[in-house]
């Protein structure tokens, strides 16, 4: 039940995000596309309390519950990222200009892509601790945390390896 909530939440969040930007930039009304985008956003908050009384009402954890804390985590650090790429999106689409951002060094995306998955671990690690607190006995929650920070480190090396391969001298 909690795989078909999280899918309606993003389904939800889609057509909330999508309808916002139309209504923003198709019928010109910035006030009611300020209030969707935010409808939007809080369609995380519906995952979190169903999955925290799912949990509570004695549910056993499951990977249901792990999907519902980094769904929740993604939704949170990349929401403002997304809703940017669908604007610039629907900008082009209508034939407006659209002021693309510049492009940065391959080492410095590398690096902003791992300070934005350290944000979601760190949202979603304590959503776990919670999730794990709510189901008394959440061995498979504390395992998906321990595996996400293993995957995280991994991230950082392979991140940061861009950074030191863009200090060594270049032949010439």
């Amino acid at each position: 039940m909690l795989y078909i909530v999280i899918l309606a939440s993003e389904l939800a969040f889609w057509a909330l995000l999508v309808g916002g930007l139309y209504v923003r930039y198709v019928h010109d009304r910035p006030r009611l596309s300020a209030a969707m985008l935010v409808a939007a956003a809080s369609t995380d908050l519906v995952v979190l309390i169903v999955a925290g009384l799912d949990l509570a009402g004695g549910a056993e954890a499951q990977s249901s519950h792990v999907f519902a804390a980094l769904a929740v985590a993604y939704s949170v650090v990349y929401a403002r990222h997304l809703v940017g790429i669908a604007d610039r999106f629907v900008l082009r689409r209508l034939g407006r200009e659209v002021v693309e951002p510049s492009r940065a060094p391959k080492a410095l995306r590398e690096r902003a892509g791992w300070y934005r998955h350290a944000r979601m671990w760190a949202v979603g690690v304590p959503l776990l601790g919670a999730f794990y607190v709510l189901a008394g006995d959440g061995r498979a929650l504390a395992a998906a945390a321990g595996i996400w920070t293993a995957i995280l480190v991994v991230d950082f090396i392979v991140s940061f390896s861009y950074s030191v391969r863009s200090l060594a001298p270049r032949p010439r």
